[in-house]
């Protein structure tokens, strides 16, 4: 165990558990797998056959492809070698440290009003402000890419309805500081609280709902003044939209709608100053490329330099909203501690609110978060995720250019407006400059400052960026899941976020910052080879379907391509794979997965790897040769009545059906022709039992694949409803899936 004393109090501030008997058991587990992976590559060397092209072509073809599964598999097993669980002790920060807290600035970002409507960004900015942290030392910075007036709109009714939201969550102890996400659950969780204090939650409750309303009807009608905003200096913010008419080509927009500093800027009960709100919106050129989130990002460490200057920023994404309440004083205790001043970031998991029962996507995030992510705490530290974290704003802008503030005893203790006698027109003014689309010509943002540029994952590669600077970082994963956010809810959605997330990997093992090469000297080789497994999700998928197609071509045309069922060889086989699902079952069940969504965790590996990693892999191939260029998209947080309701009853929709929805379709298609084909052949020879012994674990494999899959297969052929796969899509995949298969049939 691993203690952190302070030297005026001998009682730590965290603690770093190592894993137990489990890192045991998992040691053993990865030394038997890597043992059984030896057996298999010497079985295939040795019995590689000497006759038929198409036999020695599937059995070298699939000896190259098992190399690449085991060195694959070493470099994910880097992160799961020694786990570290990281817990803190609030109670004796409060003691020892509560007049003396350190000032936060929250950064939230949101780029389109239509894919991410105010709503759900006023509930993210409600639930930050309204965080178990001195309101006076909190500034809340929005980031609107899309330069909208509704988002500008809800903001302000965010800072009118905190008045009351504010202290009713004090005085409740509420934990869901998201007025959203506490209505929709109060009924099971705070059962007992509303009986006792029905007048007061109805009443809040319906402030909300009028709230919501007006928001809704200003997206209907385009806008609807807001004379009920009792600031004038929140009304005079809209002068601004007069001069945006184009979302992508206007001048900035920088609004201070709540000044920290105004003793009138307090709560309904006269008790509580708000926190500061600012808005922005960069400046947009079409003769500037403007970089995305990653350009907010800059655009915002500038700004709030200006503005508030807090040693510490967190970053939310637009539908992260605090779930525990404790959350800062929760990252505090890594970062005040006597020990934490070499710890440049603190990234909590990403959690959904929304994920079904079943998991019906098989949402692999939760066994990432918890298994490798945390593991890699011993490594060094996990990634950072985009979303989620506290930074030291000295780790992410580079301590050369902004000092040493590792201390932070000793910077910006009061929090609030720095300069307290500057006016806040003259204070807008000034940091408007921050956000110029040229601020950034012949400086050193976005190469050695701030959030990196160049890749489609422009998180990660800071947080690389950051640990080669000699920090350290830590996952933290508090009993209380600290922040929620709002998964996909079709299929469509997930291919395309998780392609972005392949794409981006593989960008960066092709790019300088290459984990191997870029952190060679800087960081652990375990920590280099944790990064490398992800950077490798875009051409594993290469591999992965070349051997499943090889192995089910290989049953088609009655090539065995495994060991017999009464071989000894088949020993090491059935270990690996055994293992290997016996794992994922027991990780699945830990993070809180059914049986049924430890089944669709496996489908949506298969997907994912087919569909979403395979187009990764081709679209930053195209990028390198210039062909094409990569382009951030937005994942979408709303859908229509229908998509949700296929949600809820756990239906898999594939609405709308891209283009790479064929590549899915002909896959499925191929696998059940070659299993139908094949046993068809057997049925037709008199040899059964033999062949079946040849062919066993092809059979088993190729069942297996299509037995998983029955939900696409469904969708392909029988479901016709809104959310099924479109008809252009099935007729592809039985022309190619057909086609395919004969071309096999005739093969020497």
């Amino acid at each position: 165990m691993v203690s952190c004393l302070d030297e005026k109090d001998d009682s730590p501030l965290f603690e770093a558990k190592p894993a137990g008997r489990e890192r045991s058991y998992r040691r053993l587990a990865i030394g038997s797998t890597v043992l059984g992976i030896l057996l298999i590559l010497v079985y295939r060397w040795t019995h590689i056959p000497t006759a038929g092209k198409f036999e020695r072509f599937v059995w070298i073809g699939m000896f190259v492809s098992e190399i690449w599964f085991g060195f694959y598999y070493l470099l994910t097993q880097a992160c799961r070698w020694s786990p570290l669980y990281y817990s803190t002790f609030k109670d004796r920060l409060s003691r020892r440290f509560e007049k003396e807290l350190p000032a936060i600035d929250i950064f939230v970002c949101t780029a389109d009003s239509i894919m991410e409507p105010p709503i759900l960004v006023v509930n993210t900015i409600l639930s930050a402000m309204a965080m178990d942290y001195p309101q006076q030392k909190l500034a809340i910075f929005l980031s609107d890419d899309g330069a909208s007036k509704l988002m500008f709109y809800g903001l302000l009714e965010a800072i009118e309805f905190s008045k009351q939201w504010i202290p009713f969550c004090k005085k409740f102890s509420i934990q869901q500081r998201s007025p959203s996400a506490y209505f929709s659950t109060i009924s099971v969780e705070n059962a007992g609280l509303m009986d006792s204090n029905d007048d007061e939650i109805t009443a809040i409750r319906k402030m909300y709902k009028e709230m919501e309303e007006r928001i809704e009807n200003a997206e209907n009608k385009n806008y609807t003044h807001p004379n009920h905003l009792s600031s004038l200096l929140q009304r005079k913010g809209f002068v601004d939209w007069k001069f945006v008419s184009n979302p992508n080509d206007h001048r900035t927009v920088l609004q201070i709608l709540n000044d920290g500093r105004e003793l009138e800027q307090v709560d309904n009960q006269g008790s509580n100053s708000l926190p500061t709100v600012v808005y922005l919106a960069r400046e947009k050129s079409p003769n500037h490329f403007h970089n995305f989130k990653a350009g907010a990002l800059n655009a915002l460490i500038r700004v709030s330099s200006g503005i508030t200057n807090a040693p510490i920023i967190l970053t939310l994404d637009c539908d992260m909203t605090v779930n525990n309440s404790e959350i800062v004083r929760e990252a505090l205790c890594i970062f005040m501690d006597k020990t934490g001043d070499k710890v440049g970031y603190v990234q909590y998991p990403q959690n959904f609110r929304n994920t079904t029962k079943n998991n019906i996507y098989g949402d692999f995030i939760d066994i990432s978060s918890e298994f490798e992510l945390q593991g890699m705490n011993a490594l060094g530290g996990p990634i950072y995720i985009g979303t989620g974290c506290f930074f030291r704003r000295c780790s992410i802008i580079g301590k050369k250019y902004v000092g040493d503030s590792s201390d932070l005893l000793q910077w910006r203790k009061e929090g609030g407006i720095v300069n307290t006698d500057e006016r806040i027109s003259m204070l807008e003014q000034k940091s408007r400059a921050y956000a110029s689309c040229t601020y950034e010509q012949n400086t050193l943002w976005g190469k050695e400052m701030g959030v990196k540029y160049g890749v489609v994952v422009e998180d990660v590669v800071t947080g690389l960026s950051i640990q080669c600077n000699g920090w350290t970082s830590v996952w933290l994963s508090p009993e209380r899941k600290g922040l929620m956010g709002i998964a996909p809810i079709t299929l469509t959605q997930i291919l395309v976020q998780r392609k972005r997330w392949s794409e981006g990997w593989f960008q960066i093992f092709l790019s300088r910052y290459n984990p191997f090469l870029y952190g060679n000297g800087k960081i652990g080789i375990l920590l280099q080879m944790a990064y490398s497994s992800y950077c490798l999700w875009a051409p594993f998928s290469v591999v992965f379907l070349f051997y499943v197609l090889l192995s089910s071509s290989a049953l088609l045309k009655g090539v065995a391509a495994f060991p017999q069922i009464w071989s000894i060889w088949l020993i090491p086989y059935g270990y690996v794979m055994s293992l290997a699902y016996l794992i994922h079952l027991m990780e699945a069940i830990v993070t809180g997965d059914t049986l049924i969504g430890c089944w669709n965790i496996q489908r949506g590996w298969i997907i994912t790897r087919v569909v979403s990693f395979l187009f990764g892999f081709i679209d930053t191939i195209l990028t390198k040769l210039d062909i094409t260029n990569s382009a951030f998209v937005v994942t979408a947080k709303t859908a229509d009545e229908y998509v949700l309701e296929r949600y809820e009853k756990e239906v898999m929709d594939f609405s709308p059906s891209p283009p790479m929805l064929n590549v899915l379709g002909i896959f499925v298609t191929i696998e059940l022709f070659c299993f139908i084909g094949a046993a068809g052949k057997v049925m037709m020879m008199r040899c059964t039992t033999t062949i079946v012994e040849r062919l066993f674990l092809q059979f088993v494999m190729n069942g297996m694949m299509i037995v998983v899959n029955l939900p696409i297969y469904n969708a392909l052929f029988f479901r016709r409803d809104g959310g099924s796969i479109s008809l252009s899509v099935t007729l592809n995949s039985l022309i190619v899936a057909m086609f395919s298969c004969l071309l096999v049939m005739f093969l020497q």
